[in-house]
């Protein structure tokens, strides 16, 4: 049986493969993000998205409540519009966030906030434009378990 942690991040996962011109998004992810992935991209792999849980704060009051703060890096291939293309990503990152809040408010989470987002840009090894979303996640379970 998954944990209600990997069960959240399980969740995410979906709503990222579900981006698609499709279902309404700017672009296609196709197979394109994982959960921690932690190797080299191929230029053929860009755009990526890569979900990661980062800590799972227990609030001090109540022991059942707990934060999970987890970041999505967006990369991007290194271009003139880099920037433009990267934001443009952004907001359906952002969009199949607020899907993954809708289809599981109450069921799975108790809140999710959007924490910000941090730009990146690499040009001496690969070229590429990133940004990392941050987002802090609320969710109750019972004490001792995760």
């Amino acid at each position: 049986m998954a944990t209600k942690e990997e069960s959240i991040i399980d969740a995410i996962i979906t709503e990222i493969g579900n981006i698609s011109t499709e279902n309404g998004f700017s672009f296609d992810i196709g197979s394109n993000y994982a959960d921690w992935r932690d190797t080299e991209l191929d230029d053929s792999e860009l755009p990526f998205i890569n979900v990661r849980e980062i800590e799972d704060r227990i609030i001090e009051d109540d022991e059942h409540e707990h934060i999970l703060f987890v970041d999505i890096d967006l990369m991007v291939a290194g271009s003139a519009t880099a920037a433009k293309d990267a934001r443009n990503k952004k907001q359906d990152i952002l969009t199949a966030m607020n899907n993954f809040y809708s289809n599981n408010i109450s069921s799975l989470i108790a809140g999710i906030r959007y924490g910000g987002s941090i730009y990146i840009t690499e040009h001496e090894i690969k070229k590429f434009t990133g940004v990392t979303l941050n987002f802090q996640i609320t969710y109750y379970e019972d004490f001792l378990e995760v």
